[in-house]
């Protein structure tokens, strides 16, 4: 659980920051493992947060 917690906090930063990403924990950058943590999060952020455009559509 931890290691899928800093995952989706990558995913959620992944749109601005893409460089200097420190893993979290013993998961290897670049690894099977790593890419299939970041697709579960990358799902999970966009089913929670939506993206930016559509925040801005629900304020107005």
């Amino acid at each position: 659980m931890r290691y899928l917690k800093g995952a989706i906090l990558k995913a959620r930063h992944s749109k601005t920051k893409k460089k200097n990403v420190k893993p979290t924990g013993p998961v290897i950058p670049g690894s099977p493992v790593h890419r299939l943590l970041q697709l579960i999060a990358r799902s999970i952020v966009k089913k929670y947060e939506p993206d930016d455009a559509e925040r801005d559509s629900r304020k107005n």
